[in-house]
């Protein structure tokens, strides 16, 4: 009770996590299972699909898998969806525009590619560590910005409507000389090397770094471990029979499993992505049985 006998009711912050789907709907139970196993406080947190399919056949089943499993799901409204990473951006821009600047302030941002799994027990607003945003660093030492598969924020950072996911080519002498080569509106590669002479880089995170330089944005950034040949690395041995050498991961902030290629994007053969998939799925649940 408080003063005059009224109670005090801790303001309700709530975790927002958003996966972008594009063309792996298989995996959409094995992606929520897992943060609802590893997510710590599951009363304050809700995990939302956005819909970046490239066919209405394939955006039906991220829909099916939806409904299945009780999940807000909403459709992104992108004029192309055959350019991977023009896409992604437009994505992620609709996720920004459309839900993360209406929603509180007091509450944090999680905005996670479709084969990022939770294989640990997480708290990703603890994992800030005080910071404003978080994610895995990209870029050069003079311009670090973050890889936008995996970014973590709260909503009161500072003029959050100025973020802007689009990739693009950034001055450092001037960071407000920039330029977005979008590939609808007629760039491509041949003008690439002439652009580099003062520009870098080419990213979809590019805008990112510049906003957080413009706004001076206190950044967290997570630690990455590439895992190659995970056997050595005791991997149980139920789930050996099932791995391959060839297989390689990111182990990111020592909580979050990013496969790569779940989706298989740069059209791997697909006998080798089966198999690695296959994996995948037996790891996450082998984690999640093992909590």
């Amino acid at each position: 009770m408080g003063a005059y006998g009224v109670h005090l009711v801790r303001p309700i912050r709530m975790l927002k996590i958003y996966s972008i789907v594009y063309n792996a709907p298989q995996f959409v139970s094995l992606q929520y299972n897992s943060f609802k196993n590893f997510i710590h406080d599951t009363d304050y947190y809700e995990f939302i699909l956005i819909d970046n399919a490239p066919t209405p056949e394939i955006s039906g089943q991220f829909h099916n898998e939806a409904k299945k499993l009780n999940l807000k799901i909403h459709r992104v409204k992108n004029p192309r969806y055959d350019i991977g990473g023009l896409s992604h951006q437009r994505a992620l821009n609709y996720t920004l525009q459309a839900f993360i600047y209406k929603d509180s302030l007091r509450n944090t941002s999680l905005i996670v590619d479709s084969d990022i799994f939770l294989i640990r027990p997480c708290i990703p607003e603890l994992m800030l560590n005080g910071h404003q945003l978080g994610g895995v660093r990209q870029g050069t030492e003079e311009f670090g910005h973050p890889w936008v598969g995996l970014l973590c924020f709260r909503n009161s950072i500072a003029n959050l409507r100025t973020l802007n996911f689009s990739g693009a080519l950034i001055n450092l002498k001037n960071y407000t000389d920039y330029v977005i080569p979008d590939p609808a509106l007629g760039w491509n590669f041949d003008t690439y090397d002439l652009l580099r002479k003062t520009y870098t880089p080419f990213d979809s995170g590019a805008l990112i770094g510049k906003y957080i330089t413009e706004n001076q944005i206190a950044v967290k950034w997570f630690t990455i471990d590439f895992l190659e040949n995970v056997k050595t690395r005791e991997l149980p041995e139920s789930l050996l029979p099932y791995y391959e050498n060839t297989f390689n991961f990111w182990l990111l902030n020592s909580v979050f499993l990013h496969t790569g290629r779940m989706s298989n994007w740069d059209y791997q053969p697909d006998a080798e992505i089966t198999r690695k998939n296959k994996f995948i799925r037996l790891l996450v649940e082998y984690c999640i049985a093992h909590k």
